[in-house]
């Protein structure tokens, strides 16, 4: 039931900051906390994640936002999509589709496509899968 609540609540809020400006940001108190959109790729046991890369390109214009080796994950087998370092280029209260490239051996083995957004803190997954199965 808790997590009924909370979940509710975030989309609540979300609904209401369709329609911030930049002017009331000035004002929000934000978390500290570093915010990513991630996505976990699935493997099975013969295989090494250290193996694979990953590049997330920006749809709109084929700009890198992001570029990651297998070898340099800290949080499982989960790569980064986009992160909010990335707000100072993708602007505030927007949305944009982000191309998301798992590489191996040069090749392209899996691309999937995200919207993310901005609100006056941090990146969401607007949409998007949660887990590629390279299996």
């Amino acid at each position: 039931m808790k997590k009924v609540f909370l979940l509710s609540l975030s989309f609540v809020c979300l609904a209401f900051q369709c329609g911030v400006k930049k002017s009331d940001c000035k004002n929000m108190a934000c978390t500290q906390v570093f915010v990513s959109v991630g996505v976990e790729v699935l493997l099975n046991h013969t295989q090494d994640i250290g193996s694979y890369s990953s590049i997330s390109l920006l749809e709109s214009t084929g700009e890198v936002l992001h570029t990651q080796q297998g070898s340099d994950l800290t949080f499982g087998n989960t790569f980064v999509v986009a992160d909010d370092s990335h707000i100072g280029r993708l602007g505030f209260n927007s949305s944009h589709k982000v191309i998301f490239q798992l590489i191996k051996a040069d090749s392209i083995v899996a691309e999937e496509s995200f919207v993310v957004g901005f609100d006056c803190c941090h990146i969401q997954k607007l949409s998007g899968v949660e887990r590629i199965d390279v299996n």
